[in-house]
């Protein structure tokens, strides 16, 4: 279990460290083809809570990147300012 965890830890931040980033931080939910035909009628609840938990999903995932960007910019407003 141990070293599963350890190893699993590595390469999530590996893979933070590794990552690319330029611009604003976009979070879009995946979106299937039949989404695209439910534009046109109203809402059903289900609908609603189901694209609720998917944009959810989609927010946790940048959840790491949206923490490093607020603690740079602290940083830079307590040392610029």
């Amino acid at each position: 279990m141990f070293p599963h965890a350890v190893t699993r830890a590595f390469y999530w931040t590996r893979s933070l460290l590794n990552q690319t980033y330029t611009g604003d931080i976009t979070i879009v939910p995946p979106v299937a083809g039949s989404d695209f035909l439910k534009l046109m009628k109203n809402p059903v609840i289900n609908d609603v809570r189901i694209n609720v938990l998917k944009s959810e999903r989609a927010t946790w995932e940048k959840l790491a990147i949206i923490k490093m960007h607020f603690q740079t910019e602290k940083m830079l407003d307590l040392y610029v300012n």
